[in-house]
């Protein structure tokens, strides 16, 4: 990265690296979950197998896996609650961690005939990172930037790969009237994953399409730290203003930082004959 600030430097030793991509769509998915077979003999032990990974370049933690499934088939899970599962290193070429989760169960004779489309969860806690630089300038500097005299590289934005996008909305070139600048912000939080969000604990439904955000780095963000609802659990925003100081022509970055957790859902079919 050029020219970045000492605290995105420390989120990226922390978090994983930040894209530069909008195309990318990180956090766990499911790999893999089936039945040992789709027919089931009445009277048979078998198996559910699940496969998941984490494609995203952030650290998943809490990682719980969840079979809803009839009781009488008496599953039980072989498998814990991950604490960590380590996301992709681009830079280093190694590939985001898997884990693996099994249910023994037994089908019954008085299970025969039945079609069976149990349901899986899969719980996490993420975090999405998103970073963008303005320039603090003068308005003879921004004048004669704007006159082509000077080139000035303007707008960088950078973002974790994860399933929550935050686009930062400002000014990417400032005029500084005095040593304290105000900065109206817009900050768009979008689920672009294919599960639902919420703010911390999952398993409370009274916390689902809620998100908290927190601006940080330079400056005070005044009304900026504050708790976002998704509508229809897609996508919300918070307008506030940033206040940072600033005497000559100068790179600023916003960086925006959500801790949040995540679940996702997957299905699949078998009979027992």
């Amino acid at each position: 990265m050029k020219r970045v600030s000492f605290f995105i430097l420390a989120i990226v030793m922390v978090a994983g690296c930040i894209s530069s991509s909008s195309n990318n769509i990180g956090g766990i998915v499911i790999q893999e979950f089936r039945s040992d077979t789709d027919m089931i003999e009445a009277g048979d032990e078998f198996s559910m197998y699940a496969r998941i990974k984490n494609v995203g370049d952030v650290e998943a933690k809490d990682v719980d896996f969840v079979l809803n499934i009839d009781d009488s088939l008496g599953c039980e899970k072989t498998c814990k609650m991950v604490s960590s599962m380590k996301g992709v290193d681009v830079e280093n070429n190694i590939d985001g961690e898997i884990a693996y989760c099994t249910w023994k169960c037994k089908a019954k004779e008085e299970h025969k005939g039945m079609v069976y489309n149990p349901r899986l969860r899969i719980y996490y806690k993420y975090l999405s990172i998103a970073s963008k630089k303005i320039m603090l300038m003068s308005r003879k500097e921004l004048l004669r930037m704007k006159q082509g005299k000077e080139t000035i590289s303007l707008g960088e934005y950078k973002h974790t790969n994860s399933p929550l996008m935050i686009d930062i909305k400002s000014k990417s070139a400032v005029v500084r009237k005095s040593n304290m600048v105000e900065i109206p912000l817009t900050i768009n939080v979008r689920n672009v994953g294919s599960g639902t969000v919420c703010k911390e604990n999952c398993k409370n439904k009274e916390e689902w399409y809620r998100v908290r955000i927190k601006v940080e780095g330079n400056g005070s963000a005044s009304g900026c730290n504050k708790d976002v609802y998704l509508w229809d659990g897609k996508e919300g925003s918070v307008s506030c203003t940033l206040k940072v100081k600033g005497s000559e022509l100068a790179e600023k970055y916003i960086n925006v930082v959500a801790k949040y957790g995540y679940f996702i859902e997957g299905e699949t079919t078998f009979k027992i004959i």
